[in-house]
């Protein structure tokens, strides 16, 4: 949606602006202490009531649109398995197991089913990789810059990075809180190489085809099928 050069600048001046307002946040939570627990109590520190509830209110809408999008991308990986004569069955059957996930109070207990996933999607990332070398650099009219849609690749660049919802919940779960920093931007700095070597790779390889979910140029496999339920 950006560009081949405007996504790798975007993404890059994202990544380091959402890296720095954590650090800051992180800061205003351990001089506030133990009055500080959600977001919400660092914004009423700062604004008062007012501040709490803005707050507040900011990271209800952020986090519905995420798992908005979530939906839609695990529905429609799904939907090429299932056949349904409506993909809402699937947005439908997702829900009680996205709710249930969302009653678990303590990060530590998913460490082991994220990790899963992550193991699940570094293969997604290299049978992508496999499948599409071929076709590196035959992309057609792969652009620097498109600024019709570069409005739409800020979008998904900021959503790309919404990690900051997990910011206190993580620090508060650390053992040693005191490498929450150097953690975080570890963390932050080996996915930023990743979207950008793959974002660039994809869009030298289709163009401006490139599909939104790009696991949709996989073959429909069991590997594939757990690669996109992961």
């Amino acid at each position: 949606q950006g560009g081949m050069l405007a996504g790798i600048i975007g993404t890059t001046c994202v990544s380091t602006v959402a890296t720095i307002n954590v650090f800051l946040l992180i800061q205003a939570k351990i001089k506030l202490g133990r009055r500080a627990r959600t977001y919400g109590h660092v914004g009423k520190a700062a604004c008062g009531k007012l501040g709490y509830l803005a707050v507040e209110a900011c990271v209800a809408s952020a986090q519905i649109g995420f798992c908005c999008a979530y939906l839609i991308f695990i529905t429609q990986n799904l939907h090429r398995y299932i056949e349904t004569e409506w993909s809402g069955e699937i947005t439908l059957a997702l829900v009680p197991i996205l709710v249930g996930l969302c009653w678990v109070r303590h990060l530590h207990v998913l460490a082991p089913f994220s990790l899963f996933a992550i193991l699940l999607v570094a293969v997604g990332l290299v049978a992508v990789v496999y499948d599409s070398k071929d076709l590196q650099g035959t992309g057609k009219d792969v652009k620097p810059y498109i600024l019709d849609t570069l409005p739409i690749f800020f979008g998904m660049a900021c959503y790309s990075f919404e990690g900051v919802g997990m910011a206190i919940p993580m620090y508060n779960s650390m053992k040693k809180p005191e490498r929450f920093p150097f953690v975080w931007f570890l963390g932050t700095l080996v996915v930023t190489v990743v979207y950008i070597s793959f974002g660039a790779f994809c869009y030298s390889c289709y163009g401006i085809v490139t599909p939104e979910i790009i696991t949709m140029v996989l073959p429909k496999t069991t590997t594939s099928l757990l690669v996109m339920v992961g």
